[in-house]
């Protein structure tokens, strides 16, 4: 199972074609750095691939237990030993656009073999920077307060598959920025590139306006109510004694759904939201020591990213919770 990663990453067809598209993301997105083949462009994106798949913590270490094993370096070609600059400086060069572009295909494919469905949960952690906060070095990073207390670092409000809890898209933001305020960008973003059906979310989501922004796109809203949440201009809250008939027809309005499905949405929405909390230690900037919200996006893009190709790989319908996998060391 170890070996056959690395063969299938760097042969399977469907990988191929998805790589293929991104390398010309790539070309398009390029703003430095000198021209590359793809199958160098290839073989330089899959050794970050397998990093993020293996439990190593350096890049430097990774790329030296990597040379060390001969057949799993020539399955991803090359012949020569690999040299650590061009890797790291490789990262560099990539658009966070191109991440977007291969992370978008794969889902795409994930959601043709069944594997994600189409009902999403949005919800937002707060990862530590690796910079030290009296420092000043990472300007980019914000003091942002969770549920262990204040943390110095950025927030990844992500899209979590419902059926899987697999993540499938995701913006990078300061510590301190609340999720509500950038959800819809969220939403915007994905909305039309990957079938969504209903947003799932907690209290902390429950605007009149997001809601509406849901509805309008003809999407089921299954946000959780807050227990002052006023529903017309009389103020009313879903607190008061409403006739059941009333009750029904207010939920539909607001969610865009019957009472059935989003109860039946709202009660599987924990599961998706404990699996993506459980990633934190995945999601680690110290395992990245970059500062700056693009790093941290390129970071959070290159950890989602391996996920679904892990994904791809290994998953069958029905599995539930993606692991962090070990590749060969």
């Amino acid at each position: 199972m170890q070996v056959n990663i690395t063969k299938w990453l760097s042969r399977d067809k469907k990988v191929d074609e998805i790589f293929k598209q991104g390398y010309k993301e790539y070309n398009k997105q390029r703003t430095f750095g000198r021209k590359i083949k793809y199958k160098d462009w290839k073989r330089r994106f899959l050794v970050w691939i397998l990093f993020y798949l293996s439990e190593v913590e350096s890049l430097l270490f990774f790329i030296q237990k990597l040379n060390d094993e001969v057949t799993q370096r020539r399955k991803l070609g090359f012949k020569k030993k690999i040299k650590y600059k061009p890797i790291w400086n490789f990262k560099r060069s990539i658009d966070i656009h191109t991440f977007n572009k291969i992370i978008i295909l794969c889902v795409n494919l994930l959601q043709k073999r069944g594997i994600i469905g189409k009902d999403h949960v949005i919800d937002g952690i707060i990862i530590e920077s690796y910079a030290n906060p009296h420092k000043g070095k990472d300007v980019d990073a914000r003091w942002g307060y969770n549920c262990k207390g204040f943390t110095f670092g950025y927030k990844m409000l992500a899209l979590i598959d419902l059926k899987s809890s697999i993540i499938i898209g995701f913006i990078a933001l300061p510590a301190n920025v609340h999720d509500v305020k950038h959800a819809k960008l969220l939403i915007e973003k994905y909305c039309n590139e990957i079938g969504i059906e209903n947003i799932v979310g907690d209290k902390g989501f429950d605007s009149m306006s997001f809601r509406q922004f849901i509805t309008a796109k003809g999407l089921g809203a299954a946000i959780i109510f807050r227990k002052n949440r006023n529903v017309d201009e009389c103020q009313t809250t879903l607190n008061s004694k409403f006739k059941e008939k009333e009750y029904e027809y207010v939920l539909e309005i607001l969610t865009g759904m019957s009472k059935e499905k989003f109860n039946s949405l709202t009660k599987k929405r924990k599961e998706a939201e404990l699996g993506f909390a459980r990633e934190t230690a995945y999601f680690h900037l110290d395992s990245f020591r970059s500062f700056g919200i693009i790093n941290a996006a390129k970071h959070f893009a290159l950890s989602i990213l391996s996920q679904l190709l892990y994904a791809l790989f290994y998953f069958k319908k029905g599995i539930k919770a993606l692991n962090r996998p070990s590749v060969f060391f």
